[in-house]
């Protein structure tokens, strides 16, 4: 029976993406999780996993100066996991490092992987400076993306654009499409519903407009989320922001206007958190124009779906906008800052079957 891993490095696997994302669906198959992590990380535990704490930040050497040293510390990696990573088996390599250290690695030893992308690394860093479009690093990535999919055993896009990018590109690559995955969430009760409500200063007629995730001046702009919210409370809708930046933003005087509630991620075990996502009515997914937009999905879209909400859709997460009109047109919005933001109404019972059959956990196993 071929033995399976799953390599994670540089990333927090007590997030909650990574937790519903890697930890939750490995374990159910048995795959041990190599988690490369900074020292001064502190992760939990989880069985059938193993902790290496020496990942050097990738800011230190991927980007701009040092660069070069890219393939040298791959190559570095790759002999750790020489005896870790037992012979003829796969290991699901998650974005283009690690896949760039099972290259490697596939190279001295008698070992397949999986390119688990993520995201169109290469063009995301062009967009935001890091890597110089046709610069030297950029040619070397290029170069790296190319080796990796054609010695790849398979490789994993999350959107049907990424999928057909790849496929323009590199001819004969197999590649799975899959978005994410999610499990069956107990739903609360209309009883608890409106404790939970109440808890937080809510009313039982309130329409709640809920963001979960980071909120700063990266992917999820907090600027752009900002201008959004308030066109929202204009319309009378009370925001709820869960978030991890939960101790920057009580600083934010954006994030203390009337109507606008925070709560600390790090404060809330998982279920506690799933359960105040559900008293809400939308959740909402925004992101900017970028080169790469039509790939966008945003696992926090699947994530609103599965927890009963109607969902605010931001034009330019291209793969979400696809799903929407497509799958949910009866509870998404597609939503643009040039136009008014539609009137907004309390949510309706909803049948997650289809959310179940495109991004249930049922998708681990076209890795296999």
């Amino acid at each position: 029976m071929t033995k399976y891993y799953y390599l994670v490095i540089n990333e927090n696997i007590n997030s909650g993406l990574l937790k519903s994302q890697v930890v939750d669906v490995i374990k159910k198959d048995k795959v041990k999780l190599i988690n490369i992590h900074k020292f001064y990380i502190k992760n939990r535990i989880y069985q059938n996993s193993i902790n290496l704490p020496f990942a050097i930040p990738y800011k230190l050497f991927m980007f701009k100066l040092f660069f070069f040293m890219t393939p040298m510390i791959a190559f570095l990696y790759a002999l750790i996991l020489f005896p870790i990573v037992k012979k003829n088996s796969i290991v699901i390599s998650r974005s283009y490092f690690p896949s760039l250290v099972m290259l490697i690695l596939s190279k001295l030893k008698s070992v397949n992987y999986i390119f688990d992308t993520r995201s169109l690394f290469i063009d995301e860093n062009t967009l935001n400076g890091t890597i110089k479009f046709n610069g030297p690093n950029y040619k070397m990535w290029k170069y790296f993306e190319k080796k990796i999919l054609y010695s790849s055993y398979k490789t994993i896009a999350v959107s049907l654009k990424q999928k057909n990018y790849y496929k323009n590109l590199y001819k004969n690559v197999k590649i799975e499409l899959i978005p994410c995955y999610i499990s069956s969430i107990e739903h609360i009760s209309e009883e608890k519903h409106l404790q939970l409500r109440q808890n937080i200063g809510f009313k039982p007629n309130d329409i709640i407009v809920v963001y979960y995730g980071s909120l700063d001046n990266g992917w999820n702009n907090i600027d752009m989320y900002s201008a959004f919210f308030k066109e929202c409370r204009q319309k009378n809708c009370k925001i709820l922001i869960i978030s991890q930046n939960y101790n920057k933003l009580i600083h934010d005087i954006r994030m203390k206007a009337e109507n606008i509630l925070l709560l600390n991620t790090n404060k809330l075990d998982y279920l506690e958190l799933l359960e105040y996502m559900q008293i809400a009515d939308y959740g909402v997914v925004l992101m900017k124009k970028s080169a790469d937009w039509e790939t966008r999905l945003s696992v926090k879209f699947v994530e609103y779906l599965n927890s009963g909400l109607q969902v605010i859709v931001g034009k330019y997460v291209g793969e979400a906008v696809r799903y929407a009109k497509e799958d949910f047109s009866d509870r998404c919005i597609i939503y643009s800052f040039s136009d008014t933001l539609t009137d907004l109404s309390k949510k309706k019972k909803y049948d997650n079957q289809k959310t179940k059959e495109l991004f249930g956990y049922q998708n681990f196993n076209k890795i296999r």
